[in-house]
């Protein structure tokens, strides 16, 4: 039974990826007239929203003697409606700009921001990403900006190169989509563990004053570190359920009707705008949590390792990093893998159809790579599906 679940997860995952992918685009793209508001939420602290039809994107200004910081960057479409609110805060020059990780939204701006004298500052990972970027940093990153001194420190959740942006004088904390009080957040490569991780590291910086701004939000723009904690219990308790009724054999179906699973999905603001999507929130929370890999040992995995060449413009890296193995090509893409054989390795997180095979040599050893992609797959931009074969190891 079990395996029959993991088999409708091919196609309700990638159907519903692009369900979410549409509809936070429609969300983006609305409210043309007015597209931004301002709220002051500390006495040199700002958060700029993005009013959508379905709620808040939020972006962050620290506003100094000498100039302003940017947490993001905004889109590219938009840069100029977003560069003129910033302006209704002050016309002093734009220095920094601070990306959260590589959702759209936060990076596609950078650009613009860099050509008019702006330091972009990122994680180390987002040069795997098509964004325009300066100064990289691993684990954490402090910076003295006026009177505010600022941490940047990477985090657990969301994506593999998320980062936190806490602010110690004005005790915010800007946690883009690692956060959200509205609705379910990604948890990222290391599931419910990496998610509560970077809860708690956030809880652990600042108190019971501390301001948190999430990346997506309703009608509450900031939480308190109590709104934290009731969704930190709620998305633990969802995500054990899940795991419960998979590990019954529950079909993907059957786990989004369960009426224990709805209970706690109504305590969020948006229950009503996005119950539609629950199922995938429910494969994504089983892919990075529940389903077992491939068994492969240390020792085998080493042998996937390497630089796997199609041209002299494009060669993905497959490495690995904390026991896991990861895929990448900068100013392209970051990946871990989730091996299901020997020979095939899922993107982990993303639509179950798209997947890396390896080939072997007679004596066994690792030789090429080619990427599967669905037809519609949006990496096809960045990944085109022809075989690459191992330079080096």
């Amino acid at each position: 039974m079990q395996s029959l679940v993991q088999k409708s997860l091919h196609f309700i995952f990638t159907t519903l990826w692009i369900f979410v992918f549409l509809t936070a685009s429609s969300d983006v793209e609305a409210n043309e007239d007015k597209p931004f508001t301002i709220n002051k939420i500390r006495d040199h602290v700002y958060v700029i929203s993005h009013i959508g039809k379905n709620g808040h994107i939020n972006l962050g200004v620290v506003e100094a003697d000498d100039g302003l910081l940017l947490i993001n960057s905004w889109m590219e479409w938009g840069k100029e409606e977003y560069a003129a609110a910033i302006k209704t805060i002050s016309d002093k020059p734009v220095k920094y700009v601070i990306n959260s990780n590589d959702d759209p939204y936060n990076h596609q701006g950078n650009k613009f921001w860099a050509d008019q004298g702006a330091v972009i500052i990122s994680h180390e990972n987002f040069k795997y990403s098509p964004g325009y970027h300066q100064v990289l940093f691993k684990d954490k990153l402090s910076l003295t900006f006026g009177s505010e001194h600022i941490i940047a420190y990477k985090s657990s959740a969301h994506s593999l190169g998320h980062i936190n942006i806490f602010l110690e004088q004005a005790n915010v904390a800007f946690m883009a989509d690692s956060f959200r009080n509205d609705w379910f957040s990604p948890q990222g490569e290391k599931g419910l563990v990496g998610y509560l991780e970077g809860l708690d590291k956030a809880l652990s910086m600042g108190n019971e004053k501390t301001l948190f701004v999430p990346g997506n939000t309703g009608n509450k723009i900031t939480s308190n570190a109590t709104d934290v904690r009731k969704v930190r219990a709620i998305v633990s308790q969802f995500t054990e359920r899940v795991g419960q009724l998979y590990k019954q054999g529950l079909s993907v179906n059957e786990i989004v009707r369960d009426e224990q699973l709805a209970a706690l999905a109504q305590h969020f603001e948006k229950y009503s705008v996005y119950k539609n999507s629950l199922r995938g929130r429910v494969i994504s929370i089983i892919e990075t949590n529940f389903i077992k890999p491939f068994s492969l040992s240390p020792k085998e995995l080493i042998g996937y390792t390497g630089i796997y060449k199609l041209d002299d413009n494009s060669a993905i890296e497959v490495v690995i990093e904390e026991g896991a193995l990861l895929a990448r090509e900068e100013g392209k893409f970051l990946f871990e893998l989730t091996p299901h054989s020997r020979e095939k390795f899922d993107f982990k997180k993303e639509a179950r159809t798209d997947h890396l095979t390896f080939q072997f040599s007679t004596d066994g050893k690792v030789q090429s790579l080619q990427p599967v992609l669905q037809e519609n797959s949006w990496w096809l931009e960045y990944i085109p599906p022809v075989k690459r074969f191992k330079v080096r190891s």
